[in-house]
Order: C-alpha cells, then structure tokens, then sequence
C-alpha cells in the first residue's frame, strides 16, 4: 500500500512506524489513514485516544473537509469561524468511528544528518 510511511523508507529518508511499534508514536509523525466511508486523509499525528488502555483513535492536525480547509467547529483549540488546517479527533471502526486500522500507516522523516 502507498503511503508516507512507505515513500520515507524507499527514499531513505525516514521510516516505517509498523502497529506493533505504535507505542513510539510521537507528535510530528506523518499518518495516512483510510476510513470505512471510502475516504482517505494524509495528516500529521497529535495523539492517541485511549480508553481503558486501548487505542481507540487518534488526534491529529490537518485540513479537514473535502474542497475546503475548514477545522473541527467543536474544537475549542480551533478558533470560530476560521477556515484553514486544524485540529480533529477521529475514532477507529471497532470503536464507534469510521478510522480503519489496518489502513493506517504512520511514519517518520529521519532528523536532517542522521
């Protein structure tokens, strides 16, 4: 499958942060996810969602809505009536959103000279 992650690694520039390995996900990183409505998004990770110790989602900063940059309106990190990238939080499918797993590809570019 493309994604970020993939071109990072091939390029030699960064590499892939496989679900196993999730728990070393960092603010920053690069995610690619696709979501059971058929849509996609290529995002930048802010954080996890967890509840009772399970991931069930993930925050993450980016322009949201489809032709337009308009951030999350029930957002209070987002200022009102401001269109451009922002902040949203979306759930995985299992756990009442529509964020598949098992399309989720999360990477890292590699620190410039390392």
């Amino acid at each position: 499958t493309a994604s970020s992650a993939n071109a990072f690694e091939y390029a030699g520039i960064g590499q892939n942060i496989y679900e196993a390995d999730w728990d070393s996900v960092q603010p920053g990183d690069y995610v690619n996810l696709s979501r059971t409505t058929g849509s996609g998004h290529a995002v930048i990770f802010v954080a996890w969602i967890v509840e009772g110790g399970e991931k069930v989602g993930l925050r993450y900063y980016g322009c949201n809505t489809s032709g337009d940059s308009c951030p999350d309106p029930a957002d209070p990190e987002n200022l009102e009536g401001v269109s451009g990238p922002g902040f949203k939080t979306e759930r995985f499918d299992d756990y009442g959103g529509t964020v598949m797993q098992q399309y989720l590809f999360i990477g890292r570019v590699f620190m410039p000279g390392t």
